[in-house]
């Protein structure tokens, strides 16, 4: 019985582990409305379709003054983002939350997004985040 029970624990546990390594995939992942994409995706091509969204989730941290900033110009291809912050729920004070940006693509062809995070007085670039977007 000792050793059916440690088999049921072990393959317990691996399937645990298995699950946990899976929540961390950083590939796009599709959401109800579109494709959801996170720094791990930077310099990726993402292809979409006609009138899908595009959900960009940045890790950001404004209460140390640093933001990201659109510097991509705008494109008929993926139009004006809806914006906002979410903040930690770890409750810690000063901690990271993720910005977002949601898109609803516009028409078809090829459209590079580019975002900068850095401080607004600040000529230098923490970090760099951009994909290519290809809407068939």
């Amino acid at each position: 019985m000792a050793k059916w029970t440690r088999q049921v624990i072990g393959t317990c546990c691996l399937a645990a582990v298995a699950a946990v390594a899976g929540c961390g995939s950083h590939s796009a992942s599709p959401s109800p409305s579109g494709v959801v994409v996170t720094e791990d995706q930077s310099g990726q091509r993402i292809t979409l379709s006609p009138g899908s969204t595009l959900e960009v989730r940045l890790i950001s941290n404004p209460s140390a003054g640093f933001d990201w900033q659109i510097t991509s110009p705008d494109s008929p291809v993926l139009g004006t983002p809806s914006s906002g912050f979410a903040r930690s729920t770890s409750g810690a004070i000063g901690a990271a939350g993720t910005a977002w940006w949601k898109y609803t693509v516009q028409g078809r062809g090829t459209s590079t997004l580019r975002l900068e995070y850095r401080r607004s007085w600040e000529a230098s670039t923490e970090r760099v985040f951009s994909i290519e977007v290809d809407v068939r």
